[in-house]
């Protein structure tokens, strides 16, 4: 059992190393390829602990910088891999982005009326809106604009 937990840390160690060396458009198709080793608890528990290394070395051999590029890794990771297990892809998120922008709620459902007409108004959105009104529930946004838009 130590021999496996010693290639598992190992293997978690390479598998972090090519994610720090991705450009960002290429971290979306790493990790669908490779979501059968990144989607483990083992993974984001050895996630857990470099980003918690990095926030806690207090001497200057990590500066702020390096601090904010893993911690903001880790968290895409960690948004990515909940968004495939789910089944939210790139367009989907496009659709999604074109809602967040309109100007205004009416904006937004006419945006929603717009893809459903077109039938480009995925189920897979729900599971995102659920998610994006999750992080959203509080901020300026009153109870009832997420109620409203999310009802809508």
């Amino acid at each position: 059992q130590l021999k496996e937990t010693h290639d598992e840390v190992f293997e978690n160690r390479r598998v972090w190393r090519e994610l720090r060396n991705l450009k960002p458009d290429e971290l979306e198709s790493y990790v669908s390829a490779n979501m059968e080793r990144i989607a483990t608890d083992s993974f984001f528990e050895y996630l857990r602990d470099v980003v918690g290394r990095a926030d806690h070395i207090e001497d200057n051999s990590v500066s702020d910088l390096e601090r904010s590029q893993v911690r903001d890794l880790a968290n895409k990771l960690l948004d990515l891999t909940q968004d495939l297990a789910i089944g939210v892809d790139s367009e989907v998120r496009k659709n999604m982005e074109n809602i967040l922008r309109a100007g205004s709620k009416e904006d937004a459902k006419k945006e929603i009326d717009k893809l459903a007409e077109s039938g480009e108004l995925d189920p897979r959105y729900l599971a995102l809106m659920s998610k994006a009104y999750a992080g959203g529930k509080d901020t300026w946004f009153t109870k009832e604009d997420h109620e409203e838009t999310t009802l809508y």
